[in-house]
C-alpha cells in the first residue's frame, strides 16, 4: 500500500476497511509521505487500520556524570516507541559496525534517559540512537 499526503492526512489511527470472516494474507506499507511513519494494524477484530505518526527526530540534550556512569537524556522520540543505544570507539565506522548496548523505550512525551557504565580501559566511546 503506497500512501500520499493529501488533505486530511495526519497523525492518528484510521480504519482502512472492515471485514467479515477470517483475515488472511497481509498488507504492508510501501511508500509513505516524508515526515510520517505509518503502520498497518490488525489487532482489532474485523478491522484493518492505519496508524500514522510524525517521524521522530530524537536528540541528546543532556549528558551528566553520575556514580553509576554517564547519564544521557533527550527528547523528540515517538511516544512509547522503542530505540536502541549504539556505541563505538570509532565514530567513523558505518552504523552496522556499531555495538548495540541497550534497548529502551521513549516515555509518553517522547523523552528518553539511559545510563551507560564507564569502562576505564576504553579511552573514548561514541553514542548514537537508532530507531527500529
Amino acid at each position: 500500500m503506497n500512501l500520499t499526503n493529501l488533505a486530511g492526512f495526519g497523525p492518528g489511527t484510521n480504519i482502512i476497511f472492515t471485514y467479515g470472516g477470517v483475515l488472511s494474507g497481509s498488507l504492508a506499507v510501501g511508500n509513505q509521505p516524508a515526515g510520517y511513519r505509518c503502520t498497518v494494524l490488525t489487532d482489532v477484530a474485523k478491522q484493518v487500520r492505519l496508524a500514522v505518526a510524525v517521524s521522530a527526530s530524537p536528540r541528546f540534550n543532556n549528558v551528566q556524570l553520575s556514580a553509576n556512569g554517564l547519564l544521557f537524556g533527550g527528547n523528540g522520540g515517538t511516544a512509547n516507541g522503542s530505540y536502541y543505544v549504539l556505541t563505538s570507539t570509532n565514530a567513523a565506522l558505518p552504523v552496522n559496525a556499531w555495538k548495540r548496548a541497550q534497548t529502551n523505550q521513549f516515555d509518553t512525551l517522547g523523552a528518553f534517559i539511559f545510563t551507560n557504565a564507564i569502562n576505564p580501559t576504553v579511552p573514548q566511546n561514541f553514542y548514537r540512537l537508532q530507531l527500529p
